[in-house]
């Protein structure tokens, strides 16, 4: 069984990826010291140790030779550092502010997840993880090498993003650290995207540390990593912005820490740390890389300036060493020059109307640190509070630099000075779905930097200035946290469950490809199902998937088997799909493999007949009817046809959620959708008794129970899904006549009014058997007009061997 599907890997996903990467950032940055032979402020081992192990995968996973090679030397380097670097990791062991407040910081960003599926955030509003998850897992096997598979979604998917030379720096530590602990890296992606926030975090500690003590610059460093955009990002499933958030200061700070070494090491800094954002973002990222380096230049000539003697060359080795990172630092970039040939020739980075998952432009303010918003695309209406707060950020992160220049202590300066020279460029011809992400690297820049000038007020001599930085000091916290509770309770994660499906059935199908999923689920085709060669019915692939008049279906649309072209359907052996009391049986030469809770399997097998006509019966949400005996002589009389054969469907009661029966306030355009607590009751009359599966369409952000005349039934919590799927609730046996069905919603008390949830309804109650086939004579095909309810017809070249 794959780690993903193991009870174990919740606390392996959660546990130990995030230890292995931990050791992993500190090895390398312990390795770090050690070749460079110098030594670095304690915060920022982490943040070196980051982009050392960004560069070196990144380099390995340029080629296919090499990239399989990857995580076991990241291991090697990881193991070298701490052993070679023992005593210094015993000086530089974290204080019990930076380990407390790293341990805030982990527990800020994995807690939504953690309440609600223990799964990767963003869900449904930018499942862009899926991507990242699929490119992550070739990257580590095969490097850039996508020609030797199948065609398939996986394909089109690495054709268009790492065959255009996509960044793919953020996602190499996951792979390398998932790898190495043998646990999917489904089950650690937000583990390690709130693994990056405290290496963010530790890392602005670094930057104030110089202007403060060191409580208080571990606090003001948990303080920027909870900036609003940067954790609305992150709860996005964001991890490219999250890795980028980390690296940020331990460039803009390397010319700072670098005064007084030899010219090789500081130059090897700067590569290491420069290139490591670039793998991260790309030959885009040289707008943050441009101005690092100028700082960089300009602080070590003001440095030497002072110094009585200037620091030497480093030597051979040292020479060696950072010649070897720029190599492994230029070497890659080459193959991401034509993603920006693309991007920029294509328009989508420069595009002003392109926004992208975003519902408008976002303010600029929204990037000034503090913008309190259960969602950050929801900034209509801002109050006048939520703009003032943001308005004294900024002036608090200016002030912080006036002071910091007064003081000679250039870190606060160089690290905003980058941040915000680098997203200058970015937000004045980037997009706004361009500008969105720039400022949310700006957010933890300008948080810190008006913290810092709080704490630095309130260690004035002057008792009002005092007072006054330590009443702004707790506005500033009280209003990260009030954000981030925000932010957090309205997070959209994942379906674990559902996940953890998918690798089984994904274990089971194996090589049993083409497979088709039908479903609206990009990470079942793109990745759980990669090995199976499946395609989306609605996703990226190369095989047409059309209606039967020819016409293609919507994006993100739930496709019925029998609403698919025959001459498509034909290409695929297996067929995947969400679990439903609607949906119509495949055709006959299927058989149901596999079915677990949300999903099932159907695979195709050789029956001895040829299928010469399939006519689909019902319709939508009533996928059977009962045929006229016309309909059913048309099929007969199929040229060539020598059987009929017909799938019996079974008797499904649909309970629909009128207006009149749900709370005020539920009902919406297109239907019913729970906003705040409350009970809906309904009545339905069974004909005939026996056992009974309950389903309610749609989805839930809070809990829905389910009682069948006042005893439970199941309930669902947070189960997210796209449009036109089901929740399955328990089987119960119902006895004929009336029957009281409950629907009792409860929603989190943080969960603002008005947040967009999903519609559900109606109710179905479908008989446990599944459609049975029954084959008759092409002469007898008169049996099948005695009132039976049919899903479909199929006329056959021969006996089939349906049951």
């Amino acid at each position: 069984m794959h780690p993903y599907a193991s009870p174990v890997s919740v606390a392996a996903g959660w546990g130990l990826v995030p230890l292995v990467l931990v050791a992993l950032v500190v090895g390398h940055g312990l390795a770090f010291e050690r070749l460079a032979r110098v030594e670095l402020p304690g915060p920022l081992v982490p943040a070196v140790g980051l982009a050392t192990l960004i560069v070196v995968a990144n380099a390995l996973t340029t080629a296919e030779a090499t990239a399989p090679a990857a995580a076991p030397l990241a291991a090697v380097l990881a193991v070298a550092g701490v052993v070679f670097g023992r005593r210094r990791l015993t000086a530089v062991r974290p204080s019990a502010w930076y380990a407390v407040a790293a341990t805030a910081v982990f527990v800020a960003f994995a807690m939504p997840s953690l309440l609600a599926t223990r799964s990767i955030a963003g869900y449904l509003k930018l499942d862009d993880s899926a991507t990242w998850l699929a490119v992550t897992e070739r990257l580590l096997a095969h490097g850039r090498e996508f020609a030797s598979l199948p065609m398939s979604s996986l394909r089109r998917t690495l054709e268009t993003w790492t065959g255009s030379g996509y960044p793919t720096g953020g996602f190499l530590p996951l792979g390398v650290a998932a790898r190495l602990s043998g646990v999917d890296p489904a089950a650690a992606y937000q583990a390690v995207t709130a693994v990056y926030a405290v290496v963010l975090a530790l890392g602005v500690a670094a930057v104030v540390r110089p202007l403060t003590r060191r409580p208080t610059a571990a606090l003001i460093g948990a303080l920027a990593a909870n900036a609003s955009l940067f954790y609305g990002y992150a709860q996005w499933g964001g991890i490219k912005e999250a890795a980028a958030a980390a690296l940020l200061p331990s460039m803009a700070l390397a010319g700072v820490v670098s005064t007084g070494w030899p010219v090789a090491s500081a130059v090897a800094l700067g590569a290491v740390t420069c290139g490591a954002l670039l793998a991260t973002l790309g030959l885009n990222g040289a707008a943050w890389v441009a101005p690092a380096a100028l700082v960089f230049i300009g602080l070590r000539w003001h440095a030497n300036r002072r110094l009585q003697s200037r620091p030497g060359w480093g030597g051979v080795g040292g020479l060696v060493m950072a010649m070897v990172i720029v190599v492994a630092v230029v070497v890659p970039l080459l193959a991401t020059s034509s993603f920006v040939a693309q991007t920029t020739k294509g328009g989508a980075v420069t595009r002003q109307s392109e926004v992208a998952n975003l519902l408008r432009p976002l303010p600029l303010l929204e990037g000034a640190g503090l913008w309190p918003r259960a969602d950050f695309r929801l900034n209509g209406g801002a109050g006048a509070a939520t703009v003032w707060l943001a308005i004294v950020c900024l002036l608090g992160a200016v002030a912080a630099m006036v002071v910091s220049v007064r003081r000679h202590r250039f870190a606060p300066v160089a690290y905003l000075t980058v941040v915000c020279a680098g997203a200058v460029p970015a937000v004045w011809v980037g997009s706004p779905w361009i500008d969105a992400k720039a400022l949310a690297l700006v957010a933890p820049a300008v948080l810190g930097g008006a913290a810092l000038f709080t704490v630095l007020l309130r260690d004035a001599d002057d008792g009002l200035t005092r007072t006054l930085g330590t009443i702004a000091l707790v506005a500033i916290v009280a209003g990260t946290a009030w954000s981030s509770i925000l932010a957090g309770a309205n997070v959209y994660v994942a379906p674990r469950s559902s996940f953890t499906e998918l690798r089984a059935l994904a274990a089971e199908i194996g090589s049993g490809g083409p497979t088709l999923v039908l479903d609206d689920e990009i990470y079942a085709n793109r990745y759980f199902l990669r090995e199976a060669d499946a395609d989306g019915a609605t996703d990226v692939g190369y095989r047409p998937v059309r209606r039967r008049d020819g016409s293609t279906f919507p994006p993100h649309a739930s496709v019925d088997v029998d609403d698919v072209a025959p001459q498509d359907l034909a290409r695929y052996r297996t067929l995947v799909r969400r679990r439903s009391p609607v949906a119509s049986r495949p055709p006959a030469d299927f058989r149901r493999t596999t079915a677990s809770n949300s999903w099932e399997v159907w695979t195709r097998q050789p029956t001895g007949a040829r299928t010469l006509l399939h006519v689909p019966l019902g319709g939508s949400f009533r996928p059977a009817a009962q045929p006229d005996c016309t309909t059913v002589a048309r099929v007969a009389a199929t040229a060539g046809a020598s059987a009929l054969v017909a799938a019996l469907a079974p008797r499904t009661m649909l309970v629909p959620l009128r207006p009149s029966q749900v709370p005020t306030g539920w009902t919406k355009e297109g239907g019913t959708a729970p906003e705040g607590d409350g009970t809906v009751r309904l009545q339905v009359r069974v004909q005939h008794g026996g056992t009974y599966r309950l389903w309610v369409a749609g989805a839930v952000l809070g809990t829905l129970r389910l009682d069948v005349d006042e005893h439970p039934a199941g309930q669902h919590r947070h189960e997210l899904s796209h449009a036109g799927q089901w929740m399955a609730f328990d089987v119960v046996r119902l006895a004929p006549g009336p029957h009281r069905l409950t629907l009792r919603y409860r929603e989190s008390a943080l969960r603002q009014p008005g947040f967009p949830v999903n519609f559900i309804g109606p109710v179905a109650l479908a008989p446990t058997d599944t459609a049975r086939l029954v084959t008759v004579p092409v002469d007898q095909y008169r049996t099948l007009c005695d009132g039976r309810v049919l899903d479909w017809i199929e006329a056959v070249s021969a006996k089939s061997a349906a049951p």
